[in-house]
């Protein structure tokens, strides 16, 4: 279990922008349909300089060969907990809907007025559903009612959210730990 903790500490620590580049420049950036992405964004207070600058960056980036399929739903029959943020622009919760279909042995739960990173102010309650889920190997029974009646939280600082993090974190790892001495 201490393993367990360990990981979900690790795990959600910011994202490293040599990660981010490694991702998209080889999974997204190949996929994107450049003229349809220039006319939605025509005319907005941005313009293209988001997607110029991925691509600039991109160009300067490693990219992996992907294996064939690699589009194509996965279709493996073992333990799958798949959860979004109603509020994530990038994962959506329609995703994983759609992964749920060819995953039999999957929970799909979508954690209300959360963004894209799912945990980080509900760190605690979700930490646990995690661990829940890695301990037994299995979706049946995971409860995420600590969830259901999440509210939008109120906007705070980037010091405010690091200092929320660790102490949020912190505290569900001891709880962790201590339930399993």
């Amino acid at each position: 279990m201490e393993y367990t903790a360990d990981y979900f500490y690790q795990g959600n620590q910011n994202l490293a922008d040599g990660m981010f580049l490694c991702v998209t420049c080889s999974e997204s950036i190949p996929f994107i349909d450049y003229d349809q992405a220039r006319a939605e964004a025509e005319n907005t207070f941005m313009g293209t300089y988001r997607l110029d600058q991925q691509l600039r960056a991109c160009d300067l980036w490693v990219q992996s060969q992907l294996p064939t399929g690699f589009l194509d739903p996965p279709t493996q029959d073992i333990p799958t907990l798949i959860i979004t943020g109603d509020l994530d622009p990038t994962d959506r919760p329609r995703t994983g809907e759609f992964l749920t279909q060819y995953l039999p042995d999957s929970l799909h739960y979508n954690v209300p007025n959360a963004g894209h990173e799912v945990g980080t102010i509900w760190e605690e309650c979700i930490f646990y559903v995690e661990a829940q889920f890695f301990s037994q190997g299995s979706v049946s029974g995971l409860d995420f009612s600590c969830a259901d009646n999440n509210q939008r939280p109120p906007w705070i600082s980037w010091q405010d959210f690091t200092g929320l993090r660790i102490k949020t974190v912190s505290k569900a790892i001891k709880s962790l730990v201590s339930q399993h001495r």
